[in-house]
């Protein structure tokens, strides 16, 4: 009997130590929660003084080797996390807040790009203007004679591989303008525009006979004139109602005056 009661004693212990062994690993987990809770703290503070892409770089290297470790970590305790449903709840808080904080970091590096992308931009655009300012004025130049076709061949050329790189700038730069909402796209689009319309104009220029060339001469006279006629008839039309209402108003003072009656 004595035997009995002792082998219940002993296991009794055991259960005891099991528990008191068991509710040690949880609290133990629970301190690690708190450390990896600063550790992401830190790391939003981190994120929120990045301004160029080197401290981003930084950023994620950080927030990399923070992943490693943690996954190392919920991988051994795992079971442990699982079964107990307040450390359930605080891993689910957890992993809600990283993977907050890596969204923003998508975000943050987006717009740091931007902005990069969108200065580039502006600069090369900028930059660009007296360069298809030279190859139009070249492309007429060599479009009046066959003997220079080929070098207005080349201008083409050039001018289609550097109007290839425009539109990539103004494109990124689209592209930060979205992520970057303080961004005025407006200015550079209009420059970009005018550049595009020098492209155009580049592109058109070929050699013409001079019998081709007087009669595109004559053509665009031709439409000036046509415009210039339509104006002149709208004009017209405008003075001829404007006199037409005049003679009206005229008409009922006359009217009105008759139907006076002269007092005595």
């Amino acid at each position: 009997m004595k035997k009995h009661f002792l082998l219940i004693g002993l296991l009794m212990l055991g259960c005891l130590s099991l528990a008191a062994q068991r509710a040690g690993e949880i609290e133990g987990v629970a301190d690690s929660f708190d450390r990896y809770n600063e550790i992401l703290k830190a790391l939003t503070k981190d994120l929120e003084h990045a301004r160029d892409e080197k401290a981003m770089d930084r950023f994620d290297a950080s927030l990399a080797d923070f992943n490693r470790r943690w996954d190392l970590y919920y991988q051994a305790k795992s079971g442990l996390i699982g079964g107990n449903k307040e450390l359930l709840e605080a891993c689910t808080t957890f992993l809600n807040d990283k993977d907050n904080l890596e969204k923003a970091a998508v975000d943050k590096r987006a717009a740091i790009e931007g902005k990069a992308h969108f200065a580039a931009a502006a600069a090369f655009i900028a930059e660009k203007d007296t360069v298809y300012r030279r190859y139009l004025k070249a492309a007429k130049r060599y479009s009046q004679v066959p003997a220079t076709a080929k070098l207005l061949a080349k201008i083409k050329a050039k001018e289609a591989i550097l109007t290839g790189k425009l539109d990539e700038h103004y494109a990124a730069a689209g592209t930060g303008a979205q992520a970057n909402p303080d961004l005025n796209i407006e200015e550079l689009e209009e420059k970009y525009l005018e550049l595009k319309n020098y492209s155009t104009q580049i592109q058109a220029c070929e050699y013409k006979p001079f019998i081709e060339r007087i009669k595109d001469w004559l053509l665009s006279f031709a439409a000036v004139a046509m415009i210039l006629m339509f104006a002149n008839m709208v004009w017209s039309k405008y003075q001829a109602i404007k006199q037409t209402r005049e003679n009206m108003k005229k008409m009922q003072k006359e009217l009105h005056k008759d139907d006076e009656i002269p007092s005595i």
